[in-house]
C-alpha cells in the first residue's frame, strides 16, 4: 500500500484491508463501503479479499507474488493457491466493464499457472491427484506431524533431537516399506517464543502404526524435562 501511494498520482485514494487494519469492529465493513462507493479507488488486502465481495467497478486484480504460497512447505499448497487466486481473479469485471487479471510469478513456464488461468478445476484436480500418489500423500496415505520443541540455549535440546531421529528411523525400517519418515527438520517458522522447532513427517498406510512410532519417541523423551512433543493427526497446518 506505502509503494502505491508514492507510485500512483496524488489524488489517487490507497486502501488497505488486513487483519490489523480491520482490527476494530466495524472497520471492515467501513473500508469495503469506502471502495464500494469510489471514494477509495485501489484497495491492497490480503486474501479477506479474494472472495464474497460484489464490486461491479472493479476492472483489474493483481496478485502479486503468487509463489509465495505455491511454495509453502505444506502439500496442499498448491490447492490453496489455487482457490484463492481463481477466487481473487473473479472479483474483477463484474460489471459492464471487462475485468484484467495480472499474476506475478518467477516461474511462468510452470503448468499450474495455465490450469489458473483458465479456472480449471477438473485439469487441477487430475494433477495434483497424480502428484499426490506419486509422492504417497493423502488420501494415498495416512500422514501425521509430530512436533518437537526445546529453549534455544538448552544444551539437551539437540542431543535429544538426534535420538528421536534415530529411534524414528529405526521403528520405520521395523515397520515396513509403506511406512516413511521425514525429519528431524527445522520447522518453516523454526523459532518461536524462545523455542526452537522440529518437525518429523510420518507417512503409514494407517493410523495404528504411526502411534506406534510416537510411542516409540515419548520412550526417549525424558520426563520433567525442556523438550516437548506432539502428535498432529492429518495436519491442517504444517507451518
Amino acid at each position: 500500500a506505502e509503494e502505491l501511494s508514492g507510485i500512483l498520482p496524488p489524488e489517487t485514494q490507497v486502501g488497505r484491508l488486513d487483519r490489523d487494519s480491520a482490527a476494530r469492529p466495524g472497520r471492515t465493513e467501513e473500508i469495503l463501503a469506502g471502495f464500494a462507493a469510489g471514494e477509495t479507488r485501489v484497495l491492497v488486502g490480503t486474501q479477506m479479499l479474494s472472495k464474497g465481495h460484489h464490486f461491479p467497478r472493479v476492472t483489474l486484480v493483481v496478485a502479486a507474488d503468487a509463489d509465495m504460497g505455491r511454495n509453502l512447505p505444506d502439500y496442499r499448497a498448491a490447492e490453496r493457491t489455487f482457490q484463492l487466486l481463481v477466487q481473487v481473479s473473479g472479483r474483477a469485471g463484474r460489471g459492464d466493464a471487462p475485468g484484467r487479471v495480472l499474476i506475478q510469478t518467477r516461474n511462468p513456464a510452470d503448468p499450474f499457472w495455465e490450469l489458473v488461468r483458465r479456472a480449471d478445476y477438473q485439469g487441477f484436480y487430475a494433477e495434483e491427484l497424480r502428484r499426490r500418489k506419486k509422492w504417497g500423500y493423502p488420501p494415498f496415505s495416512k500422514l501425521a506431524l509430530v512436533r518437537l520443541s526445546f529453549p534455544k540455549d538448552d544444551p539437551e535440546g539437540f542431543t535429544v533431537l538426534s535420538e528421536v531421529g534415530r529411534v524414528l528411523r529405526q521403528a520405520a525400517a521395523q515397520a515396513g516399506p509403506e511406512v516413511r519418515v521425514l525429519g528431524p527438520a527445522p520447522a518453516s517458522l523454526p523459532l518461536i517464543g524462545g523455542r526452537r522447532r522440529y518437525h518429523c513427517m510420518i507417512k503409514s498406510p494407517d493410523w495404528p502404526a504411526i502411534r506406534t512410532l510416537y510411542a516409540r519417541i515419548q520412550a526417549v523423551i525424558p520426563r520433567g524435562g525442556e523438550v516437548r512433543a506432539s502428535l498432529d493427526l492429518d495436519p491442517v497446518d504444517m507451518l
